[in-house]
């Protein structure tokens, strides 16, 4: 098929698979797979729709909490069917979450030049990965991963790309704003203060 029949067929894949997710996340998360490998797709604009379409997912169905693993002794126990069923869907949300985080980070993280092992590897844009981590972290600050986003997106204030600097300060500025127990307010200032000591404080 031609590339604009592929892209109507993707959005309408995209569409469907998060539509079915959103009306029942704990029954059809799955669906987010289809979507997620196509983050990853070497055309651009397929990696760009389907990496928006994951991030305002991951907003709507990732669950208010931090998701903790159960342990060997947990996982041995016989549970009920609505248990095991929240256990599946937690284990495979993060799995596919923490996925997607890797791909927003090595394509629009702040490690500058690309590796060479990520070289000829799809994925969206560095600026819409960018936009994904800044979305991330300010509707998720309390969830998975935001180590690790935070650790992606300050390394961008010392770039000199000002309008992804702008992005990024000011998507640390909102999670930061809602920060009321503190925890995302001590790590990016540790995180902010390492940078000004690696830079010499010449920012």
């Amino acid at each position: 098929m031609s590339r604009e029949e592929r892209l109507v067929s993707v959005r309408e894949r995209i569409g469907a698979a998060c539509q079915g997710a959103l009306e029942d996340p704990e029954g059809r998360w799955t669906e987010l797979k289809d979507v997620l490998a196509l983050a990853e797709d070497r055309d651009e604009e397929v990696a760009r729709l389907a990496s928006l379409s994951m991030t305002l997912a991951f907003k709507d169905i990732c669950p208010g909490y931090r998701i903790r693993p159960p342990t060997a002794k947990e996982l041995a126990m016989k549970v009920s069917k609505e248990t095991q069923k929240l256990r599946d869907f937690e284990a495979g949300l993060l799995k596919m979450y923490g996925g997607f985080v890797r791909l927003a980070i090595r394509r629009g993280g702040g490690e500058g030049r690309k590796r060479r092992a990520d070289r000829g590897k799809g994925g969206p844009a560095p600026g819409v990965a960018l936009r994904c981590l800044c979305e991330l972290l300010e509707a998720l600050p309390h969830f998975n991963y935001r180590t690790d986003v935070l650790s992606a997106l300050v390394p961008h204030l010392a770039r000199r790309d000002s309008a992804g600097a702008a992005t990024a300060a000011e998507a640390m500025c909102g999670a930061i704003r809602r920060d009321l127990a503190g925890d995302v307010t001590l790590e990016a200032l540790h995180m902010l203060a390492e940078l000004v000591k690696t830079l010499r404080c010449a920012c």
